[in-house]
């Protein structure tokens, strides 16, 4: 489904006469700087806090979108260059929240467009819907196309596009113009060149239009669930799995945000991971707080909070035991307290 996307997205820009269309990919692990400031991120912008980004050191990411590839692809750019369109496609990564509506990893498509102001003229509002309505024709075939206004860092005259399906609005990306301070920190004179700038998730786009009811089964191995991913029919349900919840009551580290928790969750249970289907904090209590048989029972100690956490387990298509989840939890709960002692 992914890949069918992506293919649709490549045809429908030859359709529309994208010129010198050339497919760009890189490593994951880029550099700060052009996952952010090349990209005119600000420093307080909360995309940049390690609550969010995967840090593999002080001074490089995992990307967070498939742009950060765009100040070293145009620093390395020909002389001479006319007008061209780079599509950006591969996986980007994010520290989210655990539920049925979010990935830690997911595929993304980014379109940048660059072309020569002398000859073609500086883009325009024109230009950008042109680009919008091509990728919109392959990601959202049979709806119609919804525009608002919106800002993002990287661009100027900024909008958000949505799908409206069955009465509901979806939002499939965002575009803008490219803001002339990316061109010049990616090695490009804004006064001879302009271009536009497009991202797309497609897990979430999937999701929103077959109405999967958790993004989880677009990775299924299930031939019932493999089956109805080759189109963008409605999907219909193959099995109710039944999910399974505990409440944990453990201590964490006082500035451990929801993010680093579901982290770490994600994290205690490793290659299991697929199994979390929802990760929710119901009570959070400071050390100060707690009552002293508390916190003799947790173990707590002073720069700890105490969490109650609902951590619910399903399989998206195949049934888990009682006995088995309830391994996996008691597994899991001495990895995740950081008190000296602890109950769930």
């Amino acid at each position: 489904m992914i890949g069918k996307i992506y293919d649709q997205v490549i045809n429908k820009l030859h359709e529309h006469n994208f010129p010198d269309i050339r497919v760009v990919r890189g490593d994951a692990v880029v550099e700060a700087k052009d996952n952010f400031d090349s990209l005119l991120f600000s420093p307080g912008n909360p995309g940049r806090s390690s609550t969010y980004t995967r840090y593999t050191d002080e001074n490089h990411v995992l990307r967070t979108h498939t742009s950060a590839l765009i100040p070293p692809t145009f620093k390395k750019l020909e002389k001479g260059i006319d007008y061209s369109t780079f599509v950006l496609p591969g996986l980007v990564y994010r520290r989210d929240v655990i539920d049925p509506r979010h990935l830690d990893a997911f595929h993304q498509i980014d379109i940048w467009t660059l072309q020569e102001n002398k000859k073609y003229g500086k883009v325009s509002r024109e230009d950008l819907l042109k680009l919008a309505e091509a990728v919109f024709e392959a990601a959202c075939p049979e709806a119609k196309m919804i525009v608002y206004e919106a800002k993002h860092p990287y661009t100027v005259d900024g909008i958000e596009v949505y799908a409206g399906v069955d009465g509901k609005e979806i939002e499939v990306f965002e575009a803008g113009l490219a803001h002339p301070d990316v061109l010049r920190n990616s090695g490009v004179d804004p006064k001879q060149y302009s271009g536009l700038a497009l991202g797309m998730g497609i897990e979430r786009l999937i999701m929103a239009r077959k109405n999967l009811p958790d993004i989880r089964l677009i990775r299924s191995i299930d031939p019932r669930v493999i089956k109805q991913m080759a189109n963008m029919e409605k999907f219909k349900n193959v099995s109710n799995q039944p999910a399974i919840s505990r409440d944990m009551s453990y201590c964490v580290n006082k500035n451990d945000t929801e993010e680093d928790i579901c982290e770490e969750i994600r994290n205690v249970f490793g290659d299991k991971s697929d199994l979390l289907e929802q990760v929710q904090i119901l009570e959070r209590t400071p050390f100060d707080k707690l009552n002293p048989i508390a916190r003799k029972k947790l173990g707590a100690l002073e720069e700890q909070d105490n969490v109650l956490v609902k951590i619910t387990l399903r399989h998206p298509d195949k049934t888990l035991t009682k006995e088995r989840a309830n391994e996996l939890y008691d597994l899991a709960y001495p990895k995740l307290n950081k008190g000296t002692k602890g109950y769930i």
